[in-house]
């Protein structure tokens, strides 16, 4: 449901505004900000690389910051 809620977070906000997403789960921040590189490289062949990918491609079109806070 985490990685649903950002998903939506990055599908809805304009890609010119900065946006600030605030969640509880260290799993969706550590899979963004640590592993998504590594992930991608890898052919997102991990736990739901599916959703994983999409939240990346979301971020890597945005012209504002992202900012992920815990």
């Amino acid at each position: 449901a985490e990685l649903l809620s950002v998903i939506l977070a990055l599908k809805s906000a304009p890609i010119y505004k900065s946006l600030q997403i605030s969640t509880r789960s260290e799993y969706v921040i550590h899979s963004i900000v640590h592993y998504a590189a590594f992930n991608e490289v890898c052919g997102w062949r991990c736990a739901n690389g599916d959703l994983l990918r999409l939240i990346f491609a979301f971020i890597k079109v945005r012209l504002a910051p992202l900012h992920l806070c815990h």
